[in-house]
Order: structure tokens, then C-alpha cells, then sequence
């Protein structure tokens, strides 16, 4: 006597299908992983040389306006020998602006009738703009491009200077 219960066996597949899935299933996870650092490493590109750029306006604002653009390059070379190799290569897009809207007036000596300078503040803004290069991985290859991508920053910031009289 044979008892036979009315449940169907369960379907199974061929293992072969099972192994293609995870292979592909992979491949994609794979290539979305990389994606993902590929953008991660140009927001945090973006944002150092929007960091970079800050730093060498307030820098240029805080001094002689002459000596202005002296003092944002120092700064961006001490920040490209600081960088890591993945985002680096900050560099200054000349000229930086400084835009002076009032400082003091030259003055004439009576006592021997030359120009002398009283001193006094010096206000006005200082602009900067900043280039960084970045490479990425992967998005390399879906844009099409060989080169490095690259980003501009355009920063100002308000000249703090008392100039000292003579």
C-alpha cells in the first residue's frame, strides 16, 4: 500500500543559473561601488578647493593689497604639498583682484612741501579664484574623456589693513 500525499515537489533550478546571477549581480554591485567613489572624490574635491579658495582670500585680504596675490600663492603651495595624490594640483587663476575703495590720501609736508602718507585703513575687497584638477576612476571612462576634469572656485573677501604712516 502506497500512501501518496497531493504536495507537488518544489522546482528547483539548474545551480549553473544560480552561480550566472551572482556573477552578473556582482559585476554591477562592482561597478556601482566604484561609481559612487568616483563622486565622492569630486564632491570632496570641489569642496577643498572651495576650502582653498577661501583660505587664500581671506589670506590676500589680511595685508598690503600690493602684496596681495604673494600671500594667496603661498598659501595654495603649502596646501598642494599638504593634498593627497587623488585631489591635488590647486593652482591660482591670476590675476587676484583687489578692488580698494577707500585708503588714505597723500599729503603734502609744509615744512619742506612733500608728499607724505598719514596712514590710516584701507577698505575694499579682495577677489581669488582657484583651479583644481581632479582624475577620476571610472566616470573617466563614461564621459569619454582622458583628461583631468576641472573645477574653478571664485572667493572675496574684505580687506582688513591699516596702512602705518611714514
Amino acid at each position: 500500500m502506497t500512501i501518496s500525499s497531493g504536495a507537488k515537489k518544489p522546482y528547483r533550478r539548474p545551480s549553473g543559473a544560480s552561480l550566472v546571477e551572482v556573477t552578473v549581480g556582482s559585476v554591477v554591485l562592482f561597478l556601482v561601488v566604484i561609481i559612487l567613489v568616483d563622486l565622492g572624490l569630486l564632491i570632496y574635491g570641489v569642496s577643498l578647493n572651495d576650502a582653498v579658495c577661501r583660505d587664500a582670500a581671506r589670506k590676500s585680504a589680511s595685508g598690503n593689497p600690493v602684496n596681495a596675490q604673494a600671500r594667496a600663492l603661498l598659501l595654495i603651495e603649502q596646501m598642494n604639498s599638504r593634498s593627497s595624490g587623488f585631489v591635488s594640483h590647486f593652482r591660482l587663476v591670476p590675476p587676484v583682484k583687489a578692488e580698494i575703495t577707500s585708503q588714505p590720501k597723500l599729503r603734502r609736508n609744509p615744512e619742506n612741501d612733500q608728499l607724505v602718507n598719514p596712514g590710516g585703513l584701507v577698505t575694499g575687497s579682495v577677489s581669488v579664484t582657484t583651479e583644481v584638477e581632479i582624475t577620476p576612476f571610472a566616470l573617466q571612462f563614461v564621459l569619454g574623456r582622458n583628461s583631468p576634469l576641472k573645477f574653478q572656485s571664485k572667493q572675496s573677501f574684505p580687506i582688513s589693513y591699516v596702512l602705518p604712516p611714514d
